[in-house]
């Protein structure tokens, strides 16, 4: 945990808005508190914009108010660790998800498009233009093979 006062006396001259911002962003997760001098409301709300979690008025700190801020200044960056990594197992998901999408319609367009080159060829050839049953064999062949692929093109547009 930080906690900063904004008048800090930094040999480099920063205040403790620029002192957050820069832990902040070495740190998401640091938790940072911001303490202010009485009647500075718009120099605490510039904190907590840097990235401060709260901001304490000096002019009127109470033990009471202090733990409170620590502890919800603890909960709230546990709770962002725990958000940042449940976004990055959904994100792992999601490309695992995708990779077996497209992996599994790949499998399943190879033959599909050998049993379409085969249904057509089969169309082609003198003993199924004169026989009605088999022509209406290759026919439901074919569009149970149009439906296999159809429904294979929307997995892979989802």
């Amino acid at each position: 945990m930080c906690l900063v006062d904004y008048l800090f006396g930094d040999p480099k001259e920063r205040t403790g808005i620029d002192f957050i911002k820069e832990a902040v962003g070495q740190s998401p997760y640091l938790p940072c508190i911001l303490f202010t001098g009485s009647a500075s409301q718009i120099t605490a709300l510039q904190g907590v914009q840097v990235g401060a979690v709260d901001y304490i008025d000096k002019g009127n700190i109470r033990p009471q108010t202090f733990m409170r801020v620590v502890r919800y200044a603890l909960k709230r960056s546990s709770t962002i660790k725990e958000l940042y990594s449940l976004y990055q197992q959904t994100l792992i998901t999601s490309q695992f998800r995708s990779e077996m999408m497209r992996l599994a319609s790949h499998d399943i367009k190879n033959p599909l498009s050998s049993i379409m080159l085969s249904i057509d060829m089969l169309k082609r050839l003198e003993i199924a233009q004169n026989n009605e049953q088999l022509q209406k064999h290759i026919n439901r062949i074919q569009s149970a093979t149009n439906r296999i692929q159809s429904i294979t093109e929307d997995i892979l547009s989802l």
